[in-house]
């Protein structure tokens, strides 16, 4: 029985590159595989075999590589607007919609590598202009936000349009899943420590008196009650920022990842000492519950793997473990450029690739991946777990209700899950507490519940990475 596939590319400029494109589709596809960089004349082969390259004529599947690649990446270039092709109702962004089927050859002229490349890797945000005010790249900036391709995996639609090609033209290869059996998918819940100072309690009293007001007049009987709740919180001068219990057992379903700052940078940090006993209290509790602990890099962090060593040097001094997580506050990080300042930080893995004013898949995939740095011409260590969706992007960009959110997360779960890869939810300590944010508390448990009944694996951030390094190692055949 035939049990690998060999994928082939040409030894030609920026073979590492379009050998990253390869790995990054291979490991999506899920079948065992064998990469060979060869000369271009070479063309002789036995078995099941994805060609990348210009040769005309070979057995198996071929796919056309376009002009992307012949340009040296660390240069400028303009990014296109639009796709250029489409196949079979999948958007293509270089290549053209050519396609041809016969007897033992498949060929492209759709160049699914390179479009992967350009979407995955983020090299169009090295050279995109557009900043919004906290100096991050807006979503509709970007080739997917542009064209109202945000909430589509492409890169996991490559994939899968492969794998089909794959299966109908080799039908013995078997796929392998990088999650347990029994799920479609991985679920990872993280968490923002953002503050936990608790507000003026007269302060607080008559911001919520203010908003019970046009409740009551109106005669809304749900807002008004959560007023009135509110009301009551503040006069017993609880914390509404210390709702990690609405965040723990039972609401959520499994254990979480929660990033805690160490320490400020900006005055839009949290401005709390994460060493403190109190909150040293609940890092003990979190990690008896299995939970992770990772790092909230500050707003002015940037590209110093300095300040973030010291920060997570901090995180781990309080909680007693290795931080291996990060994510940067506003989601403010210069990619591509800071994935090699977190590899220098010893980070495994960042989880801040999402946009925050709209949900989706930043770099057209659900699934983790290793960036890769166009200036060394390699791979980097650490590990890109994207972010699907978080609180901030429907309750205050998008002004949606908690049941809107929650449905909009549900619908982007269940398209990771129809791509095999991980929805990864973000929500803040400052957006759970029910007597206080009622709309987004009620939101978070509806998508933890609808998270529960879709058959995902749910982990933290560390075990997704952990199970897909383990994954991507058991696929690829090394040469001896």
């Amino acid at each position: 029985m035939i049990s690998r596939l060999t994928i082939r590319i040409d030894d030609s400029p920026n073979a590492a590159a379009r050998a990253w494109a390869a790995r990054l589709l291979a490991y999506i596809c899920g079948f065992p595989f064998r990469l060979e960089i060869v000369p271009p004349e070479v063309s002789h082969h036995r078995g099941p075999l994805l060609y990348y390259g210009r040769r005309t004529g070979l057995p198996g599947i071929t796919v056309q590589q376009s002009e992307f690649f012949d340009r040296p990446l660390t240069r400028p270039f303009k990014a296109p607007a639009e796709p250029t092709a489409e196949i079979e109702g999948l958007p293509i962004v270089f290549g053209t919609n050519f396609a041809a089927r016969s007897k033992g050859r498949v060929a492209f002229g759709a160049d699914f590598f390179a479009s992967a490349f350009f979407l995955a890797s983020r090299i169009e945000e090295r050279f995109a202009g557009d900043r919004d005010r906290h100096g991050r790249l807006p979503a509709g900036s970007s080739f997917l936000g542009r064209n109202g391709l945000l909430e589509r995996p492409l890169v996991d639609e490559y994939a899968r349009f492969l794998a089909a090609e794959i299966i109908r033209a080799y039908p013995t290869l078997m796929r392998r899943y990088p999650w347990p059996v029994t799920a479609r998918f991985a679920a990872c819940i993280t968490h923002d420590i953002e503050t936990i100072k608790a507000p003026s309690r007269l302060g607080y009293l008559k911001a919520r008196m203010f908003s019970a007001g046009p409740a009551a007049a109106k005669g809304d009987l749900a807002k008004n009650t959560e007023a009135a709740a509110a009301i009551i919180r503040a006069l017993s001068g609880d914390n509404p920022t210390w709702s990690f219990d609405g965040l723990r057992e039972p609401v959520r379903p499994w254990p979480a990842t929660f990033f805690f700052f160490g320490g400020a940078t900006n005055p839009l940090d949290g401005a709390y000492d994460v060493g403190s006993a109190q909150i040293r209290g609940m890092l003990e509790a979190l990690s008896a519950d299995g939970c992770e602990i990772g790092v909230h890099l500050g707003y002015d962090t940037a590209s110093d793997e300095g300040l973030m060593k010291a920060q997570a040097g901090k995180v781990a001094s309080a909680s007693g473990r290795p931080v291996r997580g990060a994510r940067h506050h506003y989601l403010r990080a210069a990619f591509p450029d800071v994935w090699k300042a977190h590899e220098k930080a010893g980070f495994a893995y960042d989880a801040s690739l999402g946009f925050s004013e709209a949900a989706g898949f930043r770099a057209g995939t659900s699934y983790p991946f290793r960036p890769f740095d166009v200036d060394s011409g390699r791979p980097l260590t650490v590990v890109a777990l994207p972010l699907v969706a978080m609180d901030a992007t429907f309750f205050q960009y998008r002004r949606m209700t908690g049941e809107e959110t929650a449905g909009h997360a549900l619908s982007l779960a269940e398209t990771a899950a129809r791509a095999g890869g991980v929805f990864t939810l973000l929500w803040r300590n400052t957006a759970a507490d029910l007597a206080d944010r009622a709309g987004p508390a009620r939101a978070y448990s509806l998508i933890t519940a609808g998270l529960k009944k879709m058959q995902a694996w749910g982990a933290t951030g560390g075990e997704c990475i952990d199970a897909w390094r383990l994954y991507c190692g058991s696929l690829e055949e090394k040469r001896g």
